[in-house]
């Protein structure tokens, strides 16, 4: 769903004479602009990922064979939320965490990006009532993150890695590459979709 946000992002008028990559070339490019584009592709794919997640558990749910395991769409959105705490663990190569000159902003600030879009599609979908629901919503899942890090890689303290949560420069990096989405008219966020799913 992330690469199909990128498709978007081509398909505007003043790229179409590019050559359509999924995945941005950073021959030449305002890297700052490409890490602008990953945090648009994020969002396009919480959109469409959380779209079909809730698609799925609307229609048909108890004919669905995954319904012995996960009983609700709460559970459903814990095990998703897990799954991107993994993944964005497991994407943490670099220590700075700003870095204007990579092409993919650092995944603790594409996941503290992304968290923020993942509760409002749970607000507007009626998974959550508030803040503080989405919160313990998160908790859940850290807590099934927390055992895998201390199991599968054996961490000695995993509060480490959620201090770096914490650092300025989560914050600063965001308000930077914000500063680029709301520039570029290419980006799915500045032109309107809708991605609800008709069958």
């Amino acid at each position: 769903f992330h690469e199909s946000g990128h498709v978007r992002q081509h398909n505007y008028p003043s790229t179409k004479d590019k050559e359509d990559y999924s995945e941005f070339d950073s021959k030449g490019s305002d890297l700052l602009k490409q890490q602008a584009a990953e945090f648009d592709a994020d969002v396009f794919g919480i959109n469409f990922f959380c779209d079909h997640l809730f698609f799925i558990m609307d229609n048909n749910w108890d004919k669905n064979p995954m319904r012995s395991i996960i009983k609700t769409r709460k559970e459903f959105l814990i095990i998703s939320v897990y799954s991107l705490l993994l993944f964005f663990y497991l994407s943490n190569s670099d220590e700075q965490i700003y870095n204007a000159k990579k092409k993919h902003p650092h995944p603790i600030v594409r996941l503290d990006y992304c968290a923020i879009y993942i509760m409002e599609k749970c607000l507007s979908n009626g998974i959550i009532e508030n803040s503080k629901e989405f919160s313990k919503l998160m908790q859940e899942a850290i807590w099934d993150f927390d055992a895998t890090l201390s199991y599968h890689f054996g961490l000695p303290d995993n509060s480490l890695y959620y201090e770096r949560f914490k650092h300025p420069d989560v914050y600063r990096s965001k308000v930077i590459i914000t500063e680029y989405v709301a520039k570029d008219k290419s980006l799915n966020s500045n032109r309107p979709y809708d991605l609800a799913l008709r069958y």
